[in-house]
């Protein structure tokens, strides 16, 4: 601990208030740099879940649907993770609706995202059904990615029926609002 030498003045004789901690320099410096490396791997770790995960800040229009995206995360220590969704129009005019996540928080669990949500992206171009896409991506993690753990909720909506074909993988069914009431979706 350190008191801060006594100044001249009026107060010369006050009770010295003010005593901090002190690091030997070397200590503050190594501090230091530490303090910058995390703040830097922080940055470098929300810019690429923004790269690799686009949030919307309104409501945008897909064929049949009106979409809405909303990332909440618990606390503002963990607003870089796992959590990841998908929509987008396929080239038969059904729109790939996808939300998962991968355990954790970090640079880990948002680059275990990025291979999920990539992964699941591609294939879906193979026209598989949601059971076939979901069981691609069991096998991916197990095989490429044993260190994580995901869960997921994918499907396809078709705009002329309104019909949703999905499937999960641990992930909580998908909710139905309509006139005020939301309701989970019975298992497929």
């Amino acid at each position: 601990m350190e008191v801060p030498p006594r100044r001249p003045g009026p107060d010369a004789d006050a009770p010295r208030a003010a005593i901090r901690p002190v690091l030997p320099r070397p200590a503050r410096s190594a501090e230091a740099r530490l303090a910058a490396e995390l703040a830097y791997q922080r940055h470098v770790t929300l810019e690429l879940q923004r790269a690799i995960l686009p949030l919307h800040e309104e409501p945008f229009e897909l064929p049949g649907l009106r979409s809405v995206v909303r990332y909440l995360p618990a606390s503002r220590a963990s607003r870089v993770g796992g959590d990841w969704y998908i929509t987008a129009e396929m080239p038969g005019g059904n729109v790939l609706l996808a939300i998962g996540d991968v355990a954790g928080h970090g640079l880990a669990a948002a680059a275990g995202m990025a291979r999920l949500r990539g992964a699941l992206a591609g294939l879906a171009f193979t026209g598989a059904p949601p059971g076939r896409l979901v069981g691609w991506l069991n096998d991916l993690v197990r095989h490429v990615a044993p260190e994580h753990t995901a869960s997921v909720m994918t499907g396809y909506f078709d705009p002329a029926t309104r019909i949703l074909t999905w499937a999960q993988a641990g992930h909580p069914p998908p909710v139905l609002v309509r006139h005020g009431w939301a309701r989970p979706l019975p298992q497929p």
